[in-house]
């Protein structure tokens, strides 16, 4: 017996088969697509996160950092307090100088640095009661906002030792600076003594196209941020008040 007698005669799919499965493989195709877009539109927005977190966990601690250290005196081997730092505190609403005294504790006398790893033209000064070599001198760094977009809108720091000013925070749109000498008030021109101050800046995503709509954000005042912004990037802002731990005892009495 012939195959096609003991089957039946053989037959392909039909148009209407055909275009059922074309269908249904195209919905799958398609299904697919869009997981795999929504997976690769997740991990971007993740990694833009992460990146803005990153950035502004850096520039707090770094400038927490210098903050900390303002009005910091150097004692020398002889238990004799040094000059006092006239002014630890300095500066407005977008920039902020901090002032304190390092010593090279003998050792070479380009180990008093600035916030750059600069001492060079630190002016040192020999300390005055001991027969060691040591010598102190005042550092001076200066953080300030450089809005340039070519230069991709940086927070930047220049001290004294000199080198100039660099960069140490990227996709910056936003910094200010707010003082209280202990009086329960907050001014951008600080009097002296500064007991803490508050810092503020908001991030940016270096990528657009990051989040799905328009971000509405706020500025460092609490308020809505105007213009809005008309991109897709990601956007965070940072705020913290640091106490200045070396003016502390200058708070005034209530």
């Amino acid at each position: 017996m012939s195959p096609s007698a003991r089957y039946g005669p053989q037959t392909g799919l039909t148009l209407i088969e055909l275009m059922i499965a074309m269908t249904l493989g195209l919905m799958i195709t398609t299904s697919l697509g869009y997981i795999l877009m929504g997976s690769r539109s997740t991990y971007r927005t993740q990694d833009a996160s992460a990146r803005v977190q990153d950035t502004g966990r850096f520039a707090l601690e770094f400038i927490g950092r210098q903050l900390r250290s303002a009005g910091r005196t150097v004692i020398s081997p002889g238990n004799t307090l040094l000059p006092s730092v006239p002014t630890p505190i300095a500066g407005t609403d977008t920039t902020l100088t901090v002032q304190y005294q390092d010593s090279d504790m003998g050792k070479k006398p380009d180990d008093i640095r600035d916030c750059n790893g600069n001492g060079e033209n630190i002016a040192k000064t020999v300390i005055p009661d001991t027969k060691s070599a040591n010598k102190y001198a005042t550092v001076s760094n200066t953080i300030s906002f450089d809005g340039n977009e070519d230069k991709k809108r940086q927070l930047r720091c220049e001290g004294n030792g000199g080198g100039g000013s660099q960069p140490f925070a990227e996709g910056v749109e936003e910094l200010q600076f707010r003082y209280t000498m202990g009086d329960g008030t907050w001014t951008t021109a600080p009097g002296n003594p500064v007991v803490a101050v508050e810092v503020c800046f908001r991030v940016r995503s270096t990528g657009n196209g990051v989040v799905n709509a328009t971000q509405t954000i706020k500025d460092c005042a609490g308020n809505d941020f105007t213009p809005k912004p008309a991109d897709t990037r990601l956007r965070r802002t940072f705020t913290s008040v640091f106490a200045l731990r070396n003016n502390i005892h200058s708070l005034p009495t209530p």
